[in-house]
C-alpha cells in the first residue's frame, strides 16, 4: 500500500459541507500522462505516456505506507496504519527543519535477499543512504509550493 502526501485546505464542497481538498489537484502529480490518442499511439508503435503539461513540481508524493510512516516518526508525528490525518502546515513545517538539522535520520540498510519457510525468495530493498533525508526535503519543498497555494494543512491518505 502507498500514502499520498499533499498540502490541503478547508473547502465547502456543494453535496458535503466543510470538506480538505489538495491545494494541487492530483492530475498535476504526474510527470507524464496517457496520451488522448493513445490506442492509435501504441498501433504505430509510438509512447503512450506524453509530458504532463499540466505538472506542478512538488505538488504532492506517494510513499510506501511503511517508508510514509517512518518519515512521519522521524519529524515526530505518528500515523497510524491504514488511517488518514491532517496536520497543521507550520507544525510540520516546523518538525521537518528540526529533524533535517539535527541528528543523521535512519542510517543505510543494505538490501537483503532470503529464502521464506515455504522456500520463496524474499528480497528487502533496505534503505539508501541519505533517503530519508531526502524525504523530509521533499516534504518541506510540498509545504513551501502549498504555502503559495494556500494551503493550511499536510495531508496523508
Amino acid at each position: 500500500m502507498s500514502m499520498q502526501i499533499y498540502a490541503g485546505k478547508t473547502e465547502t464542497h456543494p453535496d458535503f459541507g466543510q470538506v480538505m481538498g489538495p491545494v494541487i489537484g492530483f492530475e498535476h502529480w504526474d510527470r507524464h500522462t496517457l496520451a488522448e490518442d493513445a490506442d492509435a499511439r501504441y498501433m504505430r508503435g509510438e509512447e503512450v505516456f506524453i509530458p504532463n503539461p499540466d505538472f506542478v513540481e512538488d505538488a504532492g508524493t506517494s510513499l510506501a505506507s511503511a517508508n510514509a510512516r517512518a518519515l512521519f516518526a522521524h519529524i515526530g508525528l505518528e500515523l497510524e496504519e491504514d488511517s488518514t490525518a491532517e496536520f497543521d502546515l507550520e507544525m510540520v513545517h516546523s518538525l521537518a527543519m528540526r529533524a533535517l538539522n539535527g541528528p543523521a535520520p535512519h542510517p543505510f540498510v543494505p538490501a537483503t535477499v532470503s529464502r521464506g519457510a515455504m522456500g520463496a525468495t524474499m528480497i528487502d530493498c533496505g534503505t539508501p543512504e541519505g533517503y530519508m533525508a531526502d524525504q523530509v526535503r521533499k516534504l518541506l519543498a510540498i509545504i513551501e509550493k502549498g504555502r503559495r497555494f494556500g494551503a493550511t494543512h499536510l495531508c496523508v491518505i
